[in-house]
């Protein structure tokens, strides 16, 4: 598959310390990992760079380290990045603290890069770091030889409403399946816009629920994206929020909060 990484390398975009901007973990100290390469094309996509179908030469030529946290000051290193080189990048970031360190492995997709993964996560695992895998939630059997070094999984389940693609509702159970079957802590985070619908919401809560009614599940309002909509009603939120709680019992609203203040 395009932008796939052997076991010592991968493509990656850019690589920074800052804090988790969505989900339930909001506002927790991370460093990022992001990957090269992504096999959807959400309209909403706020990090087009990572995306392979808005890139057809490829992932670039170098990926971007931070200098210092929010200084928006790069350096480069060149691509594929070896996994000794994205250690020693990490170690770099890390500041002296009590809590572990703890990386984000974002893009685009990750899992489009499993034998990279295999190799890397272990080495989080050697070092007492932690890992939180952030994922489209639609390629069930990827995760499954990465499970056992995995932390935490923020899932996503894409409507239609908000990507502008098709349903993968089968997908992104499966997948759930593998990640409730394999004991890694999971949540779920569902993109919505004005222009989702009452069906979709129930559609989205009902394919949860059938994993188990304990996932927690994040409706995240759309950031204004050209072409993608706007952001829903707060009393839309709110109905869709009670529509969700009949079949699970942990619903949250939580918008993007890197985005309200201009973070990455």
């Amino acid at each position: 598959m395009t932008g796939a990484g052997s076991e010592r390398t991968a493509p990656l975009v850019e690589v920074f310390r800052s804090y988790q901007g969505e989900g339930i973990h909001v506002g927790r100290r991370q460093i990022f990992v992001r990957f090269f390469g992504c096999h959807r094309n959400c309209v909403y996509c706020d990090t087009p760079e990572s995306v392979t179908a808005r890139n057809p030469q490829g992932a670039p030529a170098s990926c971007r380290v931070e200098n210092q946290p929010g200084s928006n000051q790069f350096q480069e290193i060149p691509n594929p990045v070896r996994m000794e080189r994205l250690l020693s990048v990490i170690d770099e970031l890390q500041i002296v603290e009590t809590a572990p360190c703890e990386i984000a492995l974002t893009g685009g997709e990750p899992l489009l890069h499993v034998p990279f993964l295999e190799t890397l996560l272990p080495e989080f695992r050697c070092r007492g770091w932690r890992s939180y895998l952030e994922t489209t939630g639609d390629l069930p059997g990827r995760i499954q030889p990465l499970i056992s070094n995995l932390d935490v999984v923020a899932a996503d389940l894409k409507l239609p409403s908000a990507t502008g693609e098709r349903e993968r509702w089968e997908k992104h159970a499966a997948f759930f399946r593998e990640c409730r079957e394999g004991n890694v802590s999971f949540f779920v985070k569902v993109v919505v816009s004005s222009r989702t619908s009452n069906e979709e919401i129930r559609h989205a809560a009902a394919v949860i629920a059938d994993v188990s009614p304990t996932v927690p599940l994040v409706l995240q309002p759309l950031t204004a994206a050209p072409g993608a909509g706007s952001s829903p009603a707060p009393a839309q939120l709110i109905a869709w929020l009670d529509q969700a709680s009949r079949v699970l019992t942990d619903v949250r609203i939580i918008p993007q909060c890197h985005a309200a203040t201009g973070n990455r």
